[in-house]
């Protein structure tokens, strides 16, 4: 059963207003790039891997952007929303492609790895471009594995709630 356009559309603005949130709620600073390292990045594997890849693609995508803009990295903004959009969308197809309902499987590990890995190569290249040196960016390639880590780790935590895609309630189906 698919779900109908409005409530995904609802869905998905929901979870762009938790991603905002959480993205915004613990910062870390990167001075040599002039970004920051948040949890963000959970909250976007979950909503991708539950709600699929447009769903994923579109808050994880919004909520980034959002939250650049309101916490003075609006430079960000534009390249967030770019590199998360991917991001979700693409944790979200490789994910669908699992047929097993449960939502913590070894697929969708792969899907949040693979995430991770575009999540970071993106912003090195933007951080680059930034302070005009690709060796000088280097020190964000870590910072941005350790998001992404934290990102799986928050996943985690949210699957061994849920467990199963069917325990969850009906109006987030």
């Amino acid at each position: 059963m698919s779900m109908s356009k409005t409530k995904e559309l609802c869905l998905a603005a929901v979870m762009a207003a938790l991603i905002m949130v959480v993205t915004m709620v613990v910062q870390i600073p990167i001075p040599a790039v002039g970004g920051y390292v948040h949890i963000g990045d959970g909250l976007i594997f979950i909503t991708a891997i539950i709600f699929g890849k447009k769903s994923g693609a579109w808050a994880g995508a919004v909520g980034a952007c959002l939250a650049d803009v309101l916490t003075g990295f609006a430079v960000w903004a534009p390249f967030s929303f770019v590199i998360k959009w991917i991001m979700g969308y693409v944790v979200g197809r490789i994910a669908e492609n699992d047929k097993n309902r449960h939502i913590c499987t070894r697929r969708k590990l792969f899907a949040i790895f693979v995430g991770i890995l575009i999540s970071a190569a993106c912003y090195y290249t933007v951080g680059a471009i930034f302070v005009g040196s690709f060796t000088a960016a280097i020190v964000s390639i870590p910072l941005d594995l350790f998001q992404g880590g934290i990102g799986m780790v928050l996943y985690l935590i949210i699957s061994a709630f849920f467990g199963y895609k069917n325990k969850l309630p009906d109006i987030m189906r």
